[in-house]
C-alpha cells in the first residue's frame, strides 16, 4: 500500500523530541524550511511507495523477531547485527526478560538499528472458520476461506493448517494503516503474539472479542512477558536484513523471517538516485 519516507540531514539540532500532532507540525516546519531555504539542510530523501496490494509492500513497518525465555539459567546473550547483549539470570524467568529487553534499548551500537519490548498479548487459532472474527487495537479482522478472497486489508486466509492460518492473521495486522505504527505481530505454530511499539499505550491498546472459541485470546491486554522482541528501529522490508542469534541455557529465537533474522517487516521502497534532493 502506498507510503511515504523522508529523511533529511540538517545542520542544527532539532531540540527535544517532539511528538502528536504539534509534533508532526514542527517536525514539517522544519522540512519546509529545507525547501525555501530558510533552515539548512545538506540533503532530503524521499522514499516512495505507490504499490496497492496487500502484501510485503503494504504500508511500512517495522520488521521484529522474538527471543522467548523458558527455564533460564547462567549468562543469556543475544548477538544482535554482530553485537552481543549479554545479562545474567535474574530471580525468575520474566525478570530476566524484562532485563535482557531493556539492556538491548541501553546498547549504544544495537539502539541505532534495533529496539525491544516483551510487552506483549497474544492469541490461538484452532480450526477457525470462515467468517469468524476478531478484535485487534480496536481493528475487526474476518477469517477468509482462501488467499483469492482476501481483497479488503481487515481479511486474512484460513486454507492453510493452524500455523498458515496464525501467520495469515499477523500478516494482515502487520500490513493494515490503522496498526503499522502502533503493534507488530508474530506468529508461532497457531498462535499469534502481539508487540507494543509504544509502551505509553500499554494501558489503551488490547486484542479481544473473538466471534467463537476457535480463537482463544490468551493475553487481551500487552503486559510484560517472558518474550522479548526485537524491532528494527527503521520501517521497511529492510529490516528483515538485521541477523539474530543467541546463547545460553533456555534462551530460544523465533521470526517469521529467514532463520536467524528478524521479518515481517513491510514497505518495499525502490530508491532512485534522482529521489535524492540537495538544496
Amino acid at each position: 500500500m502506498p507510503s511515504l519516507m523522508v529523511v533529511a540531514n540538517y545542520k542544527r539540532p532539532f531540540g527535544p523530541v517532539q511528538t502528536k500532532q504539534e509534533g508532526l507540525r514542527h517536525y514539517l516546519n522544519q522540512l519546509t524550511g529545507s525547501a525555501s531555504g530558510d533552515v539548512e539542510s545538506p540533503s532530503v530523501f524521499v522514499l516512495q511507495n505507490d504499490g496497492v496490494a496487500l502484501d510485503a509492500a503494504s504500508y511500512s513497518g517495522q520488521a521484529i523477531g522474538v527471543l522467548i525465555g523458558a527455564s533460564l539459567e547462567g549468562e543469556l546473550t543475544a548477538t544482535i547485527g554482530a553485537t552481543a547483549v549479554a545479562v545474567a539470570t535474574g530471580a525468575s524467568d520474566l525478570a530476566t526478560m524484562t532485563a535482557l529487553a531493556a539492556a538491548i534499548r541501553a546498547n549504544t551500537t544495537v539502539n541505532q538499528f534495533a529496539t525491544a519490548s516483551n510487552l506483549q498479548a497474544y492469541m490461538t487459532l484452532a480450526t477457525v472458520l470462515a467468517g469468524t472474527t476478531v478484535k485487534v487495537c480496536g481493528i475487526t479482522f474476518t477469517a477468509v476461506a482462501t488467499a483469492g478472497d482476501v481483497v479488503t486489508a481487515e481479511q486474512f486466509s484460513i486454507s492453510g493448517n493452524d500455523t498458515a492460518d496464525a501467520l495469515a492473521l499477523a500478516n494482515a495486522i502487520n500490513r493494515h494503516p490503522a496498526l503499522a505504527g502502533r503493534i507488530r505481530a508474530l506468529s508461532i505454530a497457531g498462535v499469534v503474539r502481539c508487540v507494543l511499539l509504544d509502551s505509553a499505550r500499554s494501558g489503551v491498546e488490547a486484542i479481544g472479542d473473538a466471534s467463537a472459541s476457535t480463537i482463544t485470546i490468551n493475553q487481551a491486554t500487552f503486559v510484560a512477558s517472558t518474550y522479548c522482541y526485537v524491532i528494527a528501529a527503521v520501517p521497511g522490508v529492510i529490516g528483515n536484513f538485521v541477523t539474530v542469534t543467541v546463547s545460553g541455557t533456555g534462551l530460544t529465537y523465533a521470526t517469521n523471517g529467514t532463520a536467524g533474522q528478524l521479518g515481517s517487516g513491510t514497505g518495499a521502497y525502490r530508491p532512485l538516485f534522482a529521489q535524492v534532493f540537495i538544496p
